[in-house]
């Protein structure tokens, strides 16, 4: 509440300074801000004639010059000049230019408000009271399936080039950005831009089928720049089609000014209606209803005959919510083609700001994106053999400049960090030391507890790797220790063989098929440095186990992977895990195990670190089929069981926002000690887990079939980008549902008694949530409620959790 509290003021704070600022110029007591002897200084508001509304992004400059500023969200702004000029113009798209005179050399307010520029043009029939753009963005749509390329069995070759630079110099980021857009760019401008990233490709793909890659290069500094920024925030890839409803940009759906939902988003202006060599063609502007939604402003010209997109120029409204990009410019030109509009290039250019939060007074740290691609559907494609990516910069001296930034200490620095944010390791020479989360933890049994885990590397061994890892508890005096190998075995396919053995404390409740979770090379499922140290608690729910494990992975094809995993455990009892019954007693029991895993995803981004696969980004539904056969032996008896387990994700993304889900469910057929039945995930804490209950008991159910979905609704700001003021701190909505129904059947035979905080359902369980996420760009709060069961013991029906997230 405190933090809300200290946003809003700063917000309205901000509001209220440019009010008391605007008015402080006019009586001349505007301290740091007066006019200095002879300068013009002019401050005031932009707004639209018809509405009243602020207008963002218009351009205010003085005629004949490349002085000028533009208004920020609110329509405000301030321009200082030197010059002589009395001219003012104030422009933005989709409005009539405005033009005012001013006096020279003294402080001013002025105040200006921009009609809407639509003509109607005979060619298009037009009821009164009817945009004509309207009537014609509707005959547009209606033949925009005839006229994007990809829905035709044609193929083409494509050639992408992309590009990322650091400016170096004290210009104004944004001024170089200008430069770029407009063509205007030096070589004394390139001198200051360091190359960071540098990548290009060449494909086939026929209509919508995957495309069939040719050749492929990448070169970075640090090494693994760009899946560092892709892992931690989202897709890098665009594929941009205005054919499209939306265009997927950074993992984010920007509604194209064609969707079939576009005048929900979009502001239309039928401008004129132009000559071209190809025949007449009509000049439209698209401007976004609100600056802080995902949609772009922009121009377009449109084929009269074909009613197909000939080029179009969009920009992202600097104000728009979404993270780390300040600008986005798309400039896409059509080439006729045996009766069809083809792109045949491509450029987006973009500056991305990687500061979570900068003052006022400080030099924001922003890098330069461009990428360009070039279509043809022809067999060969001849590419202007000069500057790379549509920079100033030859392919040959960007190649030699990243080659010398990679041998710069600095730069070893960054790579080395960057390994271990995508990896969990961290690189010393031929051996590296992870994973991070093992370096200690803090538990009641064993006190402060430091590990020493390391393990080789390809530079030691291309294929094969040895590690493990050992620690000692403060409070216990005890030792623990894992060692394993791993060895890629020489086939086309990616095939590993692994082995190892385990002597630790593990979570009474850790589950070996917990694939979702391990995908993430910073979570182990298990105890840790985060859930113990840095969380600030300490836990005693362990037991002690040893394991035997040997596996080996086989991927059938990108898409399919498939690992056989055979474990024999040791269970030990513990005051969480007690194995007691009408039998007596028992210390241990033994477990032996055969698992065989099948993972199917499709188009995923992934990263090979040695041995181990790191999975980056997928908007596709990734899906687990696990099947497991095991034997326990408690008290001396032979108990035989088999499991089923199905595991679903799927990131659904929609011009509102995104929808996560996952669907999890498991059956067991035989008999197994209780510690074996299906549990899920659960921890009252305040933390946010997404694939965990966040309101659920400790172990407070136990199944032996069971169905759990866990649903993330998160919006782009749909309510909160209308809120004056609130607008301004790029809030998202943020909503949870999460459900879990399952039985637990008589029939079974278990040698130990349930624990009586065990029990099973009688209900579905079910958890809502509410709140707020992109918090400083990183935090969300949710207020949840637990809906079933709500009076049972030490349980809370309600909570508050927190939780990082990084999002464009």
């Amino acid at each position: 509440m405190k933090l809300s509290i200290l946003l809003f003021r700063h917000a309205v704070h901000g509001l209220v300074f440019r009010s008391i600022l605007l008015f402080s110029v006019l009586i001349g007591m505007a301290g740091p801000l007066r006019a200095q002897p002879g300068e013009t200084l002019v401050v005031g508001y932009v707004r639209s004639k018809t509405d009243k509304s602020p207008l963002a992004a218009a351009n205010i400059y003085f005629e004949g010059t490349r002085v000028g500023t533009q208004s920020d969200e609110d329509g405000f702004f301030v321009l200082r000049h030197l010059g002589p000029e009395k001219k003012l113009v104030f422009s933005s798209i989709g409005y009539k230019t405005v033009e005012v005179m001013i006096e020279p050399g003294t402080p001013v307010s002025v105040n200006v408000e921009l009609r809407e520029d639509i003509r109607t043009l005979q060619e298009l029939f037009v009821f009164p009271g009817v945009n004509p753009a309207t009537l014609l963005l509707r005959k547009i749509r209606e033949a925009a399936a005839v006229n994007d390329i990809h829905n035709w069995p044609l193929t083409f070759r494509t050639e992408e080039e992309e590009l990322v630079l650091m400016p170096l110099g004290r210009e104004s980021t944004r001024r170089k950005f200008e430069k770029w857009t407009s063509g205007l760019i030096s070589s004394s401008d390139s001198s200051v831009l360091s190359p960071l990233y540098m990548a290009g490709r060449t494909y086939l793909h026929e209509g919508r089928t995957a495309r069939r890659d040719l050749s492929e290069f990448s070169k970075a500094t640090p090494e693994n720049l760009m899946l560092v920024l892709e892992k931690l925030a989202g897709s890098l890839r665009t594929d941009i089609n205005f054919y499209n409803n939306n265009l997927i940009m950074f993992g984010k759906n920007v509604v194209s000014p064609l969707s079939t939902a576009g005048n929900a988003f979009y502001m239309y202006y039928l401008i004129d209606s132009i000559p071209a060599e190809t025949g007449k063609q009509y000049q439209v502007r698209f401007r976004s209803r609100n600056q802080k939604n995902l949609a772009f402003n922009g121009e377009m010209y449109i084929d009269s005959a074909s009613l197909a997109l000939t080029s179009i120029k969009a920009q992202l409204p600097v104000s728009a919510n979404i993270n780390y990009i300040n600008q986005v410019v798309i400039n896409q030109h059509f080439r006729p083609q045996g009766g069809k509009w083809f792109p045949a290039e491509t450029d987006m250019k973009l500056i991305m700001n990687y500061a979570l939060q900068v003052d006022s007074t400080s030099r924001i740290p922003e890098l330069f994106f461009l990428r360009s691609r070039k279509t043809s559907p022809e067999d060969t494609l001849y590419l202007n053999a000069g500057n790379f990516a549509g920079s100033e910069f030859q392919k040959e001296e960007l190649e030699l400049k990243l080659a010398e930034l990679n041998d710069m200490p600095l730069m070893k620095a960054a790579r080395w960090l960057a390994d271990v944010v995508i990896t969990g390791y961290a690189q010393a020479g031929k051996l590296d030391i992870g994973k991070v989360y093992q370096f200690a933890r803090l538990t009641k049994q064993e006190g402060l507890r430091l590990n020493i885990p390391l393990r080789t590397n390809e530079l030691l061994w291309p294929n094969f790797s040895v590690g493990g890892y050992w620690g000692y508890g403060m409070a216990s005096k005890k030792h623990s220790f894992s060692v394993n190998a791993g060895w890629k075995l020489p086939f086309d396919r990616k095939t590993v063989v692994r082995a190892g053995y385990t002597d630790d404390l593990r979570r009474v409740d850790y589950e070996y098929n917990d694939y979702m979770v391990k995908e993430n090379p910073l979570l182990s499922g298990d105890v840790d440095v985060a859930n113990t140290l840095i969380s600030f608690t300490s836990t005693d729910r362990l037991n002690r186990r040893k394991e035997w494990y040997a596996s080996v992975t086989h991927d059938w094809n990108p898409d399919i992977e498939t690992s056989v995993h055979y474990r024999s455990n040791r269970y030990y009892a513990a005051g969480w895990l007690p194995f007691s019954g009408a039998g007596g007693n028992s210390d241990m029991y033994q477990h032996r195990s055969l698992t065989l895993v099948t993972r199917f995803s499709q188009d995923e981004r992934t990263y090979e670190d040695h041995l181990e696969r790191i999975y980056i980004q997928n908007e596709l539904p990734v899906l687990y089929l696990i099947t497991e056969a095991g034997q326990t032996t408690p008290r001396y008896e032979k108990l035989n069981y088999l499991k089923m387990i199905l595991k679903l994700k799927h990131k659904v993304l929609f011009p509102y926002g995104q929808w996560m889900y996952s669907v999890d469910a498991g059956w067991l057929l035989g008999d197994v000690p209780y510690n074996l039945y299906f549990t899920q995930g659960s921890d009252k804490a305040f933390t946010h887990r997404r694939l965990h209950f966040n309101l659920m008991g400790f172990m407070e159910y136990t199944f032996d079939k069971y169905i759990a979905t866990h649903q993330e609704l998160m919006l782009n700001g749909i309510v909160f980008n209308s809120l004056p003021v609130i607008r301004n701190l790029n809030w998202r909505e943020l909503f949870t549902f999460k459900a879990l129904y399952g039985g637990l059947s008589g029939s079974h035979y278990t040698p130990y008694d349930l624990p009586s905080t065990l029990s099973t359902l009688r209900t579905p369980y079910v958890e809502v949530g509410a709140g707020i996420t992109n918090i400083f760009k990183i935090a969300s709060v949710q207020s949840v409620w637990r809906l079933t069961e709500r009076n049972k013991p030490g349980i809370s029906p309600w909570g508050i959790v927190i939780g990082i997230r990084f999002n464009f």
